[in-house]
């Protein structure tokens, strides 16, 4: 027997194979192994820098400074506006910032694939004018695409049997918008120049306009819209969706915060839906819808009672289904209409009890007149008289 079929029996366990065969195994396995060491690199944002105590001062500063550092990512489930935040620390131990909103599925899936409750990144981009870092955390396994970092069972099974008003316009046509945008991005390839400039008109309108869905689909799909421009080969729709990053991000959400409130202050209180609420004022039990809208998750109508710039900012964060976050409105819509009417019954009721108690007491100062001001020097002087004195 050769050499050669003897080194290969011993290799192989005594099975009589060709030299061919073990250097394709062999091969298999160094491919294997590669693949088993190849690590993945996912580039998230990191914003909110102004908003970070240990920053106050010196935000430019720490921006200009921060490429080439690493800052590390961590979940922060104690954050009482959003419990999926992760924050980021700098390489001082300084809480700096937070990961993008839009990024979060995708930090979730590494830190849930790579089985760490923390994770290192390197700055690679620095955008000072508007306070944005970019870093790159590398690890050997990437999770799947999160889609359940929101716990939406929380709201689904939220219990509410008060009126719903109809579906605003302005939301009715954010449906009608969604869909022509991935109609018309589905065809990009074949625009003109005019295609492409009523594209970007529609796709500012649309930003603009969905600033007030708070929902947790609208969140999506801005998401999803963001990732499909970045990956399309006009450079005016990179530049768009860089655009829609910033103002569907924390600081651009928190600016318009006070349109976002004014807007959901006049939706809840026209006149139409109030009129609306109004034909159901002896259907429902307005104490009972109370107590349901009480039981709201994340203690929702308590802050709507106590701080409304609090309460949309909130709102901002939660992730709501649209479905059940229209009922949940549609319940403040009744029960501040509902208020409103017993407001006005018992102010027309004390207005009756006033004018009943001066018919019977014949109330004399009734009929004083406050007459003009005398000014005497530097001084006002009130002259007073009563139809009495006179």
């Amino acid at each position: 027997m050769c050499p050669e079929t003897i080194c290969i029996r011993f290799v192989n366990r005594w099975d009589l194979v060709s030299p061919a065969k073990i250097t394709t195994k062999i091969e298999k396995t160094k491919i294997m192994e590669e693949k088993s060491c190849k690590k993945h690199g996912v580039s998230l944002n990191v914003v909110g820098f102004p908003y970070c105590s240990d920053l106050a001062g010196c935000v430019d500063e720490f921006l200009a400074g921060a490429l080439g550092h690493s800052l590390t990512i961590c979940p922060q489930p104690s954050n009482p506006a959003d419990k999926t935040a992760i924050r980021a620390f700098d390489w001082q131990g300084r809480h700096v910032g937070y990961v993008a909103h839009y990024c979060k599925p995708a930090a979730w899936a590494l830190l849930r694939g790579s089985g760490r409750s923390r994770l290192k990144g390197k700055v690679v981009k620095a955008d000072i004018e508007h306070h944005c870092l970019t870093i790159e955390c590398t690890v050997k396994t990437v999770g799947e695409p999160v889609a359940d970092i929101y716990a939406a069972d929380e709201f689904t099974s939220w219990q509410y049997g008060g009126p719903v008003m109809p579906l605003s316009d302005e939301l009715d046509r954010l449906e009608y918008m969604m869909g022509e945008i991935d109609e018309r991005l589905d065809g990009s390839d074949g625009w003109s120049e005019e295609d492409l400039t009523d594209f970007i008109a529609l796709s500012g309108r649309f930003s603009s306009l969905s600033q007030c869905d708070i929902s947790g689909e609208m969140s999506d799909y801005r998401r999803r819209l963001t990732l499909r421009l970045e990956d399309a080969r006009h450079g005016q729709l990179r530049a768009l969706a860089e655009e829609m990053r910033r103002s569907f991000g924390r600081s651009g959400r928190e600016a318009a915060s006070g349109s976002v409130l004014s807007y959901w202050t006049e939706v809840l209180m026209h006149s139409e839906g109030v009129a609306q609420m109004m034909v159901h004022r002896d259907e429902y039990d307005v104490d009972k819808v109370v107590r349901e809208l009480a039981l709201f998750p994340e203690s929702m109508y308590s802050e709507w009672c106590e701080n409304r710039s609090h309460f949309v900012s909130k709102m901002l964060y939660l992730h709501i289904p649209r479905e059940v976050l229209w009922r949940f409105l549609s319940g403040i819509v009744f029960v501040e209409t509902m208020k409103g009417r017993r407001s006005m019954e018992r102010h027309a009721a004390e207005q009756r009890a006033a004018e009943r108690a001066r018919e019977l007491t014949g109330d004399k100062n009734a009929s004083q007149e406050k007459r003009n001001i005398i000014l005497t020097g530097e001084h006002a002087v009130y002259y007073e008289k009563t139809k009495e004195n006179e």
